[in-house]
């Protein structure tokens, strides 16, 4: 997915926005849930700085509202998908 959103970019491919979009949303979402299972993994020490996984959560957390929010991609895809009626009820883009 990531390699055919950097190649669409590469080419300036009309979709490269919308390849983009969908590449972050699933690698942020499955960055938290690996995160997230780190911690409980390691159970009390993954929430000590001394291990680093508390790290990994926090860079993951912050990761899912970089360049607008999942919320807003998603809407950017779906918007891209259904122009026609997506983008009636959806509002403009900011």
């Amino acid at each position: 997915m990531i390699e055919r959103a950097s190649k669409a970019v590469d080419e300036n491919h009309p979709d490269a926005d919308v390849l983009c979009n969908m590449a972050k949303v699933y690698v942020s979402e499955e960055m938290m849930k690996v995160a997230t299972h780190a911690i409980e993994l390691h159970g009390g020490n993954g929430a000590m700085l001394e291990f680093g996984v508390e790290k990994l959560f926090r860079d993951a957390a912050i990761f899912l509202h970089m360049d607008g929010t999942v919320d807003v991609s998603r809407m950017k895809i779906i918007k891209a998908m259904f122009p026609a009626t997506a983008g009636k009820y959806a509002g403009p883009e900011s």
